[in-house]
């Protein structure tokens, strides 16, 4: 596990048919388990979703997720995937586990880029730290600074937001407030 701010990001997708199957009575779970690296009592449990009983979604569609794992910093863990199905002939379903990423969640807002051949402004391509809002904006001369738009539920700590006001300035600053 990195040692600081290890952030585990994953993307998922999911389907089920709790519906038209008699006899589901009980709700399926997607969840990840944190545990010991030899296995044994599970130090940590985040339920990612539930199916519930009689209920049908036959595909959630593309869905990304991210766990801060800063309590296991630096330590030797086992991380489990469970997708947990507790009755058997109760319906169809199927989970799919992608692009599973472990790496250090940024400690610090950065801008990382800024693209200038888009019409209509910039695109500002910004990386902070996931689980918090943040606040854009420009200035053309560092003392009157306005937001230009507000950046949130990132599960990677990758933002882009295009500059879309008067740019009419030949000078532009930016900055970016987490309040």
């Amino acid at each position: 596990m990195p040692s600081k701010h290890p952030l585990l990001t994953f993307d998922y997708r999911a389907g089920w048919n709790l519906k038209d199957y008699p006899g589901a009575t009980l709700p399926r779970l997607f969840v990840v388990v944190i545990e010991p690296t030899g296995g044994g009592t599970p130090l940590w449990t985040n339920i990612v979703f539930s199916a519930p009983p009689k209920t049908k979604n036959l595909d959630t569609g593309p869905q990304s997720w991210a766990i801060d794992m800063s309590a296991f910093a630096g330590t030797a863990v086992r991380i489990c995937f469970d997708a947990i199905i507790p009755q058997g002939y109760a319906g169809p379903g199927f989970l799919m586990l992608d692009n599973v990423v472990l790496n250090e969640n940024p400690s610090s807002v950065q801008f990382s880029a800024i693209n200038f051949g888009s019409a209509g402004g910039p695109t500002l391509h910004i990386t902070a730290p996931v689980g918090l809002t943040y606040h854009v904006q420009a200035s053309t001369n560092l003392i009157d600074w306005f937001t230009i738009g507000d950046l949130s539920d990132s599960v990677t700590g990758q933002f882009d937001i295009q500059d879309s006001t008067d740019n009419s300035s030949p000078v532009r600053f930016y900055r970016v407030i987490a309040p």
